[in-house]
């Protein structure tokens, strides 16, 4: 789940994606410039 938050956040003109299943919640930000960075957040989804 977090390799392709992190392939959809590279295509996104703001550089962030996210995705959400039953178990994990994972937020991604990627970039290519200045030699290029990932941050990645996991954490349980809320619940509502």
């Amino acid at each position: 789940m977090a390799v392709l938050c992190h392939k959809t956040a590279l295509t996104d003109s703001d550089e962030m994606a996210e995705a959400t299943s039953k178990i994990v919640k994972v937020e991604c930000q990627a970039f290519r410039r200045d030699g290029g960075g990932t941050l990645i957040s996991v954490w349980p989804p809320q619940k509502e």
